[in-house]
């Protein structure tokens, strides 16, 4: 075959799958239009995703990359979160290009588009005929595992370049070229900042299984130290590329609720998946009663059995497919959990107790079992007789590979809302959110939600309108948060906090106290309209007011709320967060007049003599994501507080001079301020993001030098 015939054929194969991946979307969300609320999978989709889509959208188009979130709680280190995938190439180009609807729709038809891709590309390293590659890419493309991602991005970001990784890998293995190193390192390096750290990890694993298989089967026996070492290589490089991104994690990581600690097992694998439903997925035939709500990720097409077995007689790919099925084998039993001894021994080992809900593992098993089928239908085209009519054993195989794409499909159809399929939620009304815009005090509203999903007031409303919000719904929670409230730390917390316990018994575990609130400087609550009456009655006793209709919300004053920046002379030092707290709940503690500090203050500021209260003025002159700039007044020595999250990376300064920070009423900071009057600024630079800019800058130029060597020596002297 000549290079032009392969290009245009891989031309050709591109189109089709360009086009599969936008009919599925088109025909799925924007035509179906899938309205029901009636299961949780697109719960996600509007509480977060959405949301941070919005977000996003705004924060880039004002040309900021967001590195810090001021409106949720007392403010998150946003970047380091790694689900938004900040810093994922075609996150940061489609939402600054693209409102949040079209970016959605652009980024799933891009990824499933790059799934079938990568998988036809790597199926044709294998030597699979056209109707084969297709079969492959197809069925890899149009899974339900990836489909998911359409409601959830990072599961389909991560996922997707799965295919990429072992293309790269089997290139490298085959030629022990540097090309093939830094295409590797450029796959790891774009499934880590996609934004799914499970499903990275999962790719990974899968990964390295697939280069040790294919440094003794696919590698030269010459070239197998060289391709081990250029995969080494292809990992730092890829280290070193997404250092922007893992560091700041990492620092957040270690002081989240969920850290590298890990989870029990009985967490780990929740019974998503029975035995009846992964049986029921291979064979098709099997009556599963049930299944385990996750069944439908594992759906494989009726001839996936057959064709796979078929693929154990291929002439070139045995190997690969007695590895695929192997894989696939595997995979089934783990995601089935504590159902079989399987899971129990991965949780065991490294990293393997990191993540709940085993079935995230779909994907994989998804690709192993494309690559199974592909192989299967090359098999049957390699088996039809020498003398059989012309074109037989292409159109059998094309004939195959097309009930395969038919049923798969058939199978994408979803019942769940999307934003794209109706109006978009809301998350708060207009005349709710114009007056928060317009309090110069910047307080913080309480949103107190009644269930799971509720459209008219969103957990994350503060992010989509750049006002600020408690409590919050996110799964990387700051540990702060969790012991400043008191919570449980044995119960997995993503931020929920109630007002009132009158809808579920159940949430009284999650009540906030008030006084707490009131530090925090929440000044209202509020509620969707219409509310039952029980729980009107419940939140005005909360709050100690009674409501006022704003919009389709109950809005809520909390009197003693206090403001979020103001000046105390009374400091008690307390000799750790726990010290600290206590006093804060205590009877006698006075929050306008006093304040704790977790530590003494800095060499050279010391303790000053308790001063006699004053009306000391603190005023906020401008509030952005990174920085936030005060006026102060105070008549004697004071400590300003600021009711907002103390974290690294925030630094202060006091008339232009830089000031140490002093946690402040367990979490947040405190700056001391001589007699007179001061501007004092905050800013957020994390030395973890710049460090993690200069590593990938460096990682660049090492490889544009390497580049440049290779070249002259290629040219000689």
């Amino acid at each position: 075959m000549s290079a032009s015939s392969s290009a245009g054929r891989g031309a050709l194969a591109a189109l089709l799958l360009a086009a599969l991946a936008a009919a599925v979307w088109i025909h799925r969300i924007e035509i179906d239009r899938p309205s029901s609320h009636a299961e949780l999978l697109q719960a996600d989709t509007y509480r977060y995703f959405y949301p941070t889509a919005v977000f996003l959208h705004r924060e880039l188009s004002a040309r900021r990359l967001p590195l810090w979130n001021p409106y949720q709680l007392a403010g998150q280190p946003y970047l380091a979160l790694h689900v938004p995938a900040v810093l994922y190439p075609p996150n940061l180009l489609l939402l600054a290009l693209l409102p949040p609807i079209p970016a959605l729709a652009a980024h799933a038809v891009l990824h499933l588009f790059l799934a079938g891709l990568f998988t036809w590309l790597f199926a044709g390293r294998l030597g699979l005929s056209a109707p084969a590659r297709l079969a492959a890419a197809a069925a890899f493309l149009l899974s339900r595992a990836l489909a998911q991602g359409f409601y959830m991005t990072p599961f389909l970001s991560t996922p997707a370049w799965l295919p990429a990784l072992f293309w790269a890998i089997h290139g490298l293995a085959s030629e022990a070229r540097w090309r093939w190193a830094l295409a590797l390192a450029a796959a790891l390096a774009l499934a880590f900042l996609g934004g799914h750290a499970q499903a990275f990890v999962y790719a990974v694993e899968l990964a390295g299984v697939y280069a040790a298989f294919a440094l003794v089967a696919v590698a030269p026996r010459g070239r197998r130290l060289r391709a081990a070492a250029l995969a080494a290589a292809a990992g730092a490089v890829a280290l070193g590329l997404v250092a922007p991104q893992l560091l700041p994690t990492l620092e957040l990581t270690a002081r989240a609720v969920r850290g590298l600690e890990g989870l029990s097992l009985a967490d780990a694998a929740p019974p998503t998946l029975a035995p009846a439903g992964l049986l029921h997925a291979v064979l098709r035939l099997v009556p599963a009663p049930a299944p385990g709500p996750h069944a439908p990720l594992v759906m494989l097409p009726a001839l996936a059995l057959p064709l796979a077995l078929a693929g154990l007689f291929a002439r070139r790919q045995r190997g690969h497919q007695r590895l695929f099925l192997a894989l696939a084998g595997a995979l089934g039993l783990l995601m089935l959990g504590a159902h079989t001894p399987v899971f129990p021994l991965y949780h065991a080992l490294p990293l393997g107790n990191l993540f709940r809900v085993t079935t995230r593992m779909a994907f994989a098993w998804a690709f192993c079992a494309a690559m199974a089928v592909g192989i299967g239908i090359e098999a049957v085209r390699e088996r039809v007789p020498a003398g059989a009519p012309r074109g037989l054993a292409a159109g059998l195989a094309a004939a195959l590979a097309l009930a395969v794409g038919a049923d798969l499909y058939a199978n994408t159809r979803f019942a769940n809302a999307h934003p794209a399929a109706g109006e978009p939620p809301v998350g708060a009304p207009p005349e709710l959110v114009a007056l928060l815009r317009r309090d110069p005090a910047r307080a913080r509203v309480f949103v107190e939600t009644t269930g799971v999903y509720s459209p008219g007031l969103l957990d994350k409303l503060g992010m989509m309108y750049g006002v600020y919000a408690v409590p919050d719904y996110e799964p990387s929670m700051p540990r702060a948060y969790l012991d400043y409230f008191g919570l449980d730390p044995r119960e997995p917390w993503h931020g929920r906090l109630h007002l009132s316990a009158e809808t579920a018994p159940e949430r009284t575990r999650y009540l906030a106290d008030p006084r707490l609130l009131d530090l925090m400087g929440v000044g209202w609550a509020a509620i969707e309209a219409p509310a039952p009456p029980a729980l009107v009655r419940s939140v005005a006793a909360a709050t100690g007011s009674e409501p006022r209709r704003v919009g389709r919300a109950l809005l809520f004053a909390r009197e003693g709320a206090l403001p979020r920046a103001f000046a105390v002379r009374r400091v008690h030092t307390a000799a750790g967060f726990e010290a600290a707290r206590a006093r804060l709940t205590a009877p006698d503690f006075d929050p306008r007049a006093e304040a704790v500090v977790t530590a003494p203050p800095a060499e050279g500021a010391p303790e000053a003599p308790p001063a006699p209260d004053g009306a000391d003025r603190v005023e906020i002159a401008a509030f952005e994501p990174e920085r936030v700039a005060l006026r102060a007044e105070c008549a004697a020595r004071c400590l300003l507080v600021l009711a907002d999250l103390d974290w690294p990376g925030w630094r202060a300064a006091v008339d232009g001079r830089e000031a140490p920070i002093l946690a402040t009423d367990a979490i947040f900071r405190g700056v001391w301020l001589e007699p007179g009057a001061h501007d004092v600024e905050f800013r957020f630079a994390p030395r973890s993001f710049r460090a993690g800019l200069a590593i990938a800058a460096a990682t660049l130029a090492g490889v544009a030098a390497l580049a440049v060597a290779r070249r002259r020596g290629r040219r000689g002297p």
